[in-house]
């Protein structure tokens, strides 16, 4: 029989280092909160948008695969031809 290697893959890598850093990072903060009674609500807010934004990407990724890039192509259809400045329709995606 065949035998299947399990690997895991480059996002799950990347979700995990993200949760742990997201762990030590809330760690801290609350460490800061007890010793100093306060802490840097604006940092923790683009700590955990950038989190949150980069976890729903790879989702979308996952999700949606090939079609992100469609997506992505989609919205650039209209292009400017460089000679007339004209602006050119692009073949719809299929």
């Amino acid at each position: 029989m065949d035998e299947v290697k399990k690997t895991i893959g480059t996002m799950n890598i990347i979700l995990i280092c993200m949760g742990v850093f997201l762990a030590g990072y809330t760690a801290i903060m609350i460490y800061l909160y007890v010793k100093r009674g306060s802490y840097p609500i604006e940092l923790t807010q683009e700590v955990f948008k950038a989190c949150v934004s980069e976890a729903g990407f790879m989702g979308a990724i996952k999700v949606l695969g090939k079609d992100v890039l469609q997506l992505v192509s989609a919205n650039a259809s209209k292009l400017i031809d460089k000679k007339t400045n004209v602006p050119v329709e692009r073949e719809a995606i299929k």
